[in-house]
């Protein structure tokens, strides 16, 4: 389509389909969201359920596997499928077996559609690492500040319960400034 403007000040040439036989649309791999682990912070003797929503777009999915491990830098991973929740066309649930007290847990999902189109949450990496895996550590008492503070990624410094809400205990104190508290710290006891 010349659209009346053929120099140099005008738009140019378009292309201009008009039927649905003209377009191709591009095939997707599976979309995994809605993430979620119960509980957040497994004793030794919980096996954490691991829940995700996955769809695909242009087609069906056609696996789930969730691939875990207790020794993340040494990229060892076990797998289960998932399992789809009756009564849902793309809700998807698994099981972490229990650890120890004490131990790093990571894990990862992967998603393979009718096309062989594959998707991983986090991340799509060339291999799984610490720092594209949900970690999470086991405590039969409770997560410690350090807990919340350790991370493996040297280059990302954000907590593995970012956005979760979790309890800690220690003693509190503050600064004293009149009408200001200042710096606030928490320290374990």
């Amino acid at each position: 389509s010349e659209n009346g403007c053929t120099g140099g000040s005008g738009r140019g040439y378009e292309l201009n389909p008009f039927k649905t036989s003209h377009y191709v649309i591009g095939v997707t791999p599976p979309s995994i969201t809605e993430v979620s682990r119960n509980p957040t912070v497994p004793t030794s003797t919980e096996s954490p359920v691991i829940e995700c929503k996955v769809e695909d777009f242009d087609g069906s999915v056609a696996s789930v596997r969730l691939f875990y491990t207790n020794d993340i830098l040494a990229n060892a991973f076990d797998s289960v499928d998932f399992t789809l929740v009756g009564g849902s066309s793309s809700e998807f649930t698994a099981t972490i077996p229990a650890y120890a007290d004490g131990d790093m847990v990571g894990y990862y999902i992967k998603a393979v559609d009718n096309d062989g189109n594959i998707s991983q949450n986090p991340v799509t990496p060339a291999s799984q690492t610490a720092k594209n895996t949900h970690v999470y550590t086991v405590r039969d008492n409770g997560l410690t500040i350090v807990d919340i503070q350790k991370v493996l990624d040297y280059n990302n410094d954000l907590s593995y319960y970012q956005g979760d809400t979790v309890t800690v205990t220690g003693v509190v104190s503050a600064s004293a400034k009149d009408f200001d508290l200042g710096y606030v710290y928490i320290q374990q006891t």
